[in-house]
């Protein structure tokens, strides 16, 4: 499922792109600042390698980032796998490079401090000590604490289009707890 949002979203957002964003007028005014200054807001979605994912905003306010992101999904007939999950996690990011190397590339590299809460509940399927036939049994609420730090790359295309992506170290607590390496990708509109 994730891999068709995101094979539509990079479909979308391809078919958009004319011609005319490749050409450069040599009598426009430049604007001042960078692409990061000119559009310091973003929407979009983000997916995150703890496997939630879900609608993500992020505001620069000069080096310093904020970023929330919220995602879920809920299946009350669910009989087997996940009955509902749910993710909200916030992220706090600074800013070490930014450049614009053409009209149409922007990038820039940034650290990340990451934290969030994550819930679910479902069935899980599970087989008698003694062998024989499992069955599906209901897990209970699991809820999960996350707190990481890592790096951002963030690309942007035609001035509007970023992809970033985080590579971080996360912790998790409560439920299952222990640290891992993750990936989270974000696609957004900066306006």
């Amino acid at each position: 499922m994730r891999t068709r949002i995101l094979v539509l979203f990079l479909a979308v957002v391809f078919s958009t792109l004319g011609s005319r964003a490749f050409a450069q007028d040599p009598g426009s005014p430049k604007p001042a600042g960078t692409v990061f200054q000119e559009y310091p807001s973003s929407l979009g979605v983000s997916l995150s390698g703890l496997d939630t994912f879900g609608l993500s905003w992020k505001r620069w306010f000069g080096k310093v980032g904020v970023e929330i992101s919220a995602g879920g999904a809920w299946d009350p007939a669910s009989e087997y796998g996940t009955i509902y999950w749910y993710a909200l996690t916030s992220a706090l990011s600074y800013r070490l490079y930014a450049e614009d190397f053409a009209k149409w590339l922007s990038g820039g590299l940034y650290l990340v401090a990451y934290a969030g809460h994550t819930g679910e509940d479902g069935y899980d399927y599970q087989v008698p000590s003694g062998g024989g036939d499992g069955s599906y049994v209901r897990t209970g609420f699991s809820p999960s604490l996350l707190a990481g730090a890592g790096i951002g790359i963030e690309t942007i295309l035609f001035k509007h289009f970023s992809q970033e992506l985080q590579f971080l170290y996360i912790g998790r607590f409560i439920s299952n707890p222990g640290l891992d390496f993750g990936v989270n990708a974000s696609f957004r509109y900066r306006y």
